[in-house]
């Protein structure tokens, strides 16, 4: 089954909803085409602090912006069709740790 991963990182004003478009990614989003085997697990990585710029770094940790990592899966079943799941992480203030969106986490 082939798996196509594309994920990204974006640091957006604290307070302001959270937009997330699946399609073309931001400059320097990592982009996965995988071939996963019967059995085979696929865990996802990602730098330290992915496509942010030292500026939306140092928002981030001063609290008046929130970093969040998200992105879409796709692949085909064994029958050619195409299903999705996309994904938001929301980083923690020093960049170590996150935690699951409330949005933007489906599966069709």
């Amino acid at each position: 089954m082939h798996v196509y991963i594309e994920d990204t990182a974006k640091a957006i004003p604290k307070g302001t909803p959270k937009d997330f478009i699946y399609g073309p990614l931001n400059e320097g989003a990592m982009h996965s085409d995988t071939l996963l085997q019967p059995g085979m697990r696929l865990i996802l990585n990602s730098t330290k602090n992915p496509t942010l710029s030292q500026t939306q770094i140092d928002m981030v940790r001063s609290g008046d912006e929130i970093a969040y990592i998200f992105g879409k899966i796709r692949y085909y079943d064994i029958f050619g069709s195409e299903h999705h799941t996309t994904f938001c992480l929301q980083m923690n203030r020093d960049l170590q740790a996150v935690s699951s969106c409330k949005e933007y986490n489906s599966a069709d």
